[in-house]
């Protein structure tokens, strides 16, 4: 599928972008990016309510366009066919988390791979982590002011794929390297996603399934809400503000407004 021009233009203005100051270069890249992190939420509502989840790209697109949002399978899908439409060159990468102790038996995620004067590692699909685009062909980190820490795409310890790597503050106070996931760099489908989509959506006991939360950049810092409190984290520090479940709704619908 690809994306016609009235679903780029609607893509555009969900992003809050005019299709006339998209530039096919780093600092256009990025622009989107920072944008499509702060329209559309990283959450996983549609899978928490029990709802058919999908990596068909029309649904993906709907989900973004009408202001759902998803998990990376729904956005990176989306955002790859947005480029796509764009003109820019993109790849799928598929990758394996490992950052929690419930490693999936599968590829559990989308990133992407952009072709400009030097490549580039594209994420809106992973929540709390880099704003910018990454560059591929250096290991050195990489400062990312929008997430408040460095980044780095390096080789793993004791394994032969390059990872995603965020830089960390440990119990001791000291600053340190965690390997967030693990990139299998071979071109894929959205096909190739369906099984660990339906794995991770029916699955009892995962983050997916059992509570609900939402989460987006905001021109403040990133904005969380989960099931009894919301987040703002800025510059690394968070502040928090309990919420009422009963009044959940009302504020996912105040904090996180739809397109619609």
């Amino acid at each position: 599928m690809t994306l016609t021009k009235a679903q780029t233009a609607a893509y555009l203005d969900r992003l809050g972008i005019r299709a006339a100051d998209v530039s096919l270069d780093v600092k256009g890249l990025a622009r989107l990016q920072r944008a499509h992190l702060t329209a559309v939420p990283f959450t996983n509502l549609d899978v928490y309510d029990g709802l058919p989840v999908s990596t068909d790209l029309a649904w993906s697109v709907d989900a973004v366009v009408e202001g759902r949002g998803g998990w990376c399978f729904v956005l990176n899908g989306a955002f790859a066919a947005l480029l796509d439409a764009l003109g820019f060159e993109v790849t799928r990468w598929a990758a394996v988390v490992v950052m929690t102790a419930n490693v999936s038996p599968m590829d559990d995620h989308l990133c992407l791979r952009v072709e400009l004067e030097r490549p580039y590692l594209v994420d809106v699909g992973f929540g709390d982590s880099f704003t910018r685009p990454l560059a591929l062909d250096t290991v050195e980190p990489q400062d990312d002011p929008g997430a408040g820490r460095r980044f780095r795409v390096a080789t793993a310890a004791g394994d032969h794929r390059r990872s995603l790597q965020s830089e960390r503050v440990d119990d001791a106070g000291a600053l340190t390297w965690r390997t967030d996931y693990l990139i299998d760099e071979h071109p894929r489908t959205l096909d190739h996603f369906t099984p660990a989509n339906d794995y991770l959506a029916t699955t009892p006991g995962l983050l997916w399934t059992d509570k609900r939360f939402v989460t987006r950049l905001s021109p403040e810092g990133r904005l969380t809400l989960l099931e009894d409190r919301v987040t703002q984290l800025v510059d690394g520090q968070p502040t928090t503000t309990p919420v009422d479940p009963g009044d959940w709704d009302a504020v996912h619908r105040r904090l996180f407004p739809s397109a619609g």
